[in-house]
């Protein structure tokens, strides 16, 4: 082999190795290991930032089978990034304030919040919460790798995740982009 085909040879595996690491770039991260686990071939689908008067409270990513289109009956994982200190009692009263702003007031908003309380914790700068939907009427909540709680109650999955994932949510235009919509 001459030295200019080598050449050639060595320049073309670097073109490649370029694209390879572009494309990891333009699809994201790789999805958290507990997503990894639950959704098959996970990949992002959308990913959005809340902020908050300026202040970006997380980054959330939404994952599903292959980075296909976000489909509620399907396994999806959403992961939420967080960038400041947030109280766990705040988590659980933000939760229930969106669910009764989009649902309204409803009979077992007491009962969701009880259980709610063994799944959220107290985050800061760093921390990750990941909820992946387990059938309708369950959702695994992981808070930096280790499973937290499984919320179970009927309807569940499409009640909570609403906050994030429906046309109902507070911003609209975020969600629409979370799911690769927008």
């Amino acid at each position: 082999m001459s030295y200019l085909s080598t050449h050639r040879n060595f320049l073309k595996l670097c073109a490649c190795v370029l694209v390879l690491l572009c494309l990891t770039v333009a699809t994201g991260r790789a999805a958290p290991a507990e997503i990894e686990a639950r959704v098959q071939a996970a990949k992002p689908v959308g990913t959005a930032s809340f902020t908050l008067f300026g202040a970006e409270l997380y980054r959330a990513a939404l994952y599903t089978a292959g980075g296909r289109q976000y489909q509620a009956d399907q396994p999806y994982g959403l992961v939420l990034d967080y960038k400041r200190n947030i109280r766990g009692g705040t988590l659980i009263s933000a939760t229930l304030r969106e669910m009764r702003r989009i649902e309204g007031r409803k009979d077992d908003h007491k009962t969701i919040e009880a259980k709610l309380n063994s799944c959220f914790q107290t985050v800061g700068n760093g921390d990750r919460y990941s909820a992946i939907p387990r059938g309708s009427d369950a959702v695994e909540f992981w808070r930096n790798g280790a499973l937290r709680c499984t919320l179970s109650h009927p309807d569940i999955r499409d009640r909570i995740m609403a906050i994030w994932l429906s046309d109902q949510a507070r911003d609209p235009a975020l969600s629409r982009q979370l799911r690769g919509r927008g």
